[in-house]
């Protein structure tokens, strides 16, 4: 059957990872194509399904250095546990909360509270 037709990806990354010589690839399909070629070989790629990660394919290295670059990925910063705090005088100051952050209470004009 040859009714190809293009697609665009959804998920604009790819989970990859160099293959190492003298691997076993048991768990990762290779074609008949990239096997007759030689391949698994140094500069071949290992991919896997982002939703299944035993989902594993190896992807010859010309193809991925024709269709491949790398991404630069962003780390997420780091949660902290901030609050910010009016003050009396109408400044705005930012404190770390802690585990071993205490409430303890203060007067204030409308009687006394927890802080």
């Amino acid at each position: 059957m040859n009714n190809f037709q293009q697609y665009k990806r959804k998920q604009k990354l790819s989970q990859l990872r160099p293959f190492v010589e003298g691997e076993t690839l048991e768990s990762v399909s290779v074609s008949p194509e990239d096997a007759a070629a030689g391949s698994p070989m140094v500069g071949d790629m290992i991919a896997r399904n982002p939703s299944n990660h035993a989902d594993k394919w190896l992807i010859a290295k010309a193809y991925f250095y024709e269709n491949f670059e790398t991404e630069a990925v962003t780390p997420k910063p780091e949660a902290t546990n901030t609050i910010l705090l009016g003050l009396n005088d109408g400044s705005i100051v930012e404190v770390e909360v802690g585990e071993d952050t205490k409430t303890i209470p203060v007067e204030t004009s409308d009687g006394p509270r927890s802080k």
